[in-house]
C-alpha cells in the first residue's frame, strides 16, 4: 500500500500492475533435470528484468523460490502482453551443467490496480487473491498470461465449489448408475445396454 500510495499519479492513470509469475510444467522439469533449475530459472528473471527494466518497481520470490511476485509500473503504451514477451525473451532458456541449455516457458497473472482506489491491507489481500486467481488460470490453460477480471473469478470459483460437491457426492453415494437400453432394429429385442452415470445433488438437483 505504502508504495502504491507513493505513486498515486500512475495509478490514476492506470499504469500500476501487479504480476505473479511462475514456470509451467515445474514438476517435469523438476524430474527431468536437476531440481535446482526452476529456482535458477526464476532467480535468473528476476535478476535480468530488475537489471535492465527500470519500470520494475519491487519484487519478492516466494520461500520455495519458485514463484515472483512483482510490483511495476506498466511504460507508456506498454501492455501486458509485451511485457510477458520480454520476460521469455530475457530468460527463456537457462544453462544446465556444463554444456546444455534448455528451453523454459512461463506463466504469468497480471493484476491492474485499480485507478480509483485507496489502497490498504485489506485491499490488497484481495488484490493478491485476484493475481492468484489469474496464475491458475493462465498454469490451467497452459497460456503464457492472463489478465484478472472479475468474469474469471466467478467461472473459477464455481469451478471450485463444483469440485467441493463432487467430493461430497462421492462420499455419500449421490452418483447413480442408469441403463439405457440398446435396441436390435430388425427384432424390436433389447439386447445390451448403455451404463450412464447421473449426479443426484442435493445443492443442484439432476
Amino acid at each position: 500500500p505504502r508504495l502504491i500510495a507513493q505513486r498515486r499519479n500512475e495509478q490514476m492513470r492506470g499504469r500500476l500492475w501487479l504480476m505473479l509469475l511462475t514456470l509451467q510444467h515445474v514438476s517435469l522439469i523438476k524430474d527431468s533435470h536437476d531440481r535446482a533449475v526452476p529456482i535458477q530459472a526464476i532467480l535468473k528473471v528476476r535478476n535480468r528484468v530488475r537489471a535492465h527494466h527500470s519500470w520494475m518497481v519491487e519484487d519478492a520470490v516466494n520461500s520455495e523460490l519458485t514463484r515472483i511476485y512483482a510490483f511495476f509500473v506498466m511504460p507508456e503504451g506498454s501492455t501486458p502482453q509485451q511485457a510477458a514477451e520480454l520476460i521469455q525473451r530475457e530468460a527463456g532458456s537457462i544453462e544446465v551443467g556444463v554444456s546444455f541449455t534448455t528451453n523454459l516457458d512461463y506463466s504469468i497473472g497480471f493484476f491492474q490496480i485499480e485507478p480509483d482506489a485507496r489502497v490498504d491491507n485489506k485491499k490488497m489481500e484481495q488484490y493478491l487473491g485476484c493475481l492468484q486467481t489469474a496464475l491458475d488460470e493462465a498454469l490451467r490453460a497452459a497460456k503464457p498470461y492472463v489478465i484478472y477480471d472479475e468474469r474469471m473469478k466467478a467461472v473459477l470459483d464455481h469451478h471450485h465449489k463444483m469440485e467441493m460437491l463432487m467430493e461430497k457426492a462421492l462420499q455419500q453415494d449421490e452418483f447413480q448408475v442408469w441403463l439405457q437400453p440398446k435396441y436390435n432394429i430388425d427384432t424390436q429385442e433389447i439386447v445390451g445396454a448403455e451404463a450412464l452415470v447421473r449426479w443426484q445433488s442435493p445443492e443442484l438437483g439432476l
